[in-house]
């Protein structure tokens, strides 16, 4: 999926060291950097940028989500003389996977397309784009959403399931209240083990506010027939902090004594983030 082009004009920076020539061997007016593209003296020249789909497309929606890509067409930039790299503030460098030339648009052009991870230290990423004779950088901005997750939750009630017998002899329900409290997490929460460094891409999640869980259509059942209930978020879970085992809502349950299990779907906001690869951390 393509968003719209956009015209772009990189401010050019001296902060990062061109890639050295070899002693001697300044490049020429037009060098060969592989692949048919021909490298003019001067610093990479970015035309226009792209915003694609996201990846992983399964925790993705639409251009948003843990890892952003964007189509970057650039002029001097080729696999022979490239070096790119992405900048999180205040002072972190990473090394962002690219693959070029996705496309040769003309003899100096090329589309190249640049994978840049929400490390969760900011949605601004200067992209740095070095050849032979200089840099120039490129502001990014990451699109990262929350996302709910909806899942069905079903439980025992603790001390459920009472009754008594009438004067008739028949038996009938206890609509004494009780309650109890119980912890859940969404399954994401074993599946995506929570790793603030990992390499492969690894993708884990954080509530993304205290206010992140919430229940709809909470059903009590019991030999009787359905009765009354609640299920209500007991205290607030804290913002950014890791959807782990031991680390989810608490829910507050109240029920009728009679009843033995209620059924609701529970709505968990989450926001995810990829683990850092230290492998591809550049030292400042």
């Amino acid at each position: 999926m393509l968003a719209a082009l956009v015209r772009f004009a990189p401010a050019q920076s001296a902060d990062v060291a061109p890639i050295a020539s070899a002693p001697g061997t300044p490049a020429s007016p037009a060098t060969n950097i592989g692949r048919g593209l021909s490298l003019t003296a001067a610093p990479p020249h970015v035309a226009a940028i792209m915003a694609l789909s996201a990846q992983p497309p399964e925790r993705s929606t639409g251009q948003g989500g843990p890892t952003n890509q964007f189509a970057i067409d650039v002029d001097n930039f080729g696999p022979k003389v490239a070096a790119i790299e992405c900048d999180y503030p205040p002072n972190f460098r990473y090394r962002c996977a690219v693959d070029y030339p996705t496309a040769v648009l003309d003899a100096s052009r090329t589309r190249i397309r640049v994978m840049v991870p929400d490390l969760d230290k900011g949605r601004n990423v200067t992209l740095k784009l070095t050849n032979t004779t200089g840099t120039t950088d490129v502001p990014l901005e990451i699109v990262n959403a929350p996302q709910t997750i909806h899942e069905i939750v079903a439980l025992a009630l603790q001390g459920g399931g009472q009754s008594v017998v009438g004067p008739n002899g028949k038996v009938l329900p206890v609509q004494n209240i009780l309650t109890f409290s119980t912890q859940t997490t969404p399954a994401i929460a074993v599946t995506l083990p929570f790793q603030r460094e990992a390499c492969d891409e690894h993708v884990y999640a954080l509530w993304s506010s205290g206010t992140s869980a919430s229940e709809t259509d909470a059903v009590f059942t019991s030999a009787f027939g359905p009765l009354s209930g609640s299920v209500i978020l007991q205290q607030p879970l804290v913002k950014n902090s890791p959807v782990r085992p031991g680390n989810g809502p608490q829910w507050l349950i109240t029920f009728a004594a009679s009843a033995q299990r209620v059924q609701f779907i529970a709505h968990y906001e989450v926001v995810y983030r990829v683990s850092v690869c230290r492998d591809n951390v550049i030292p400042s």
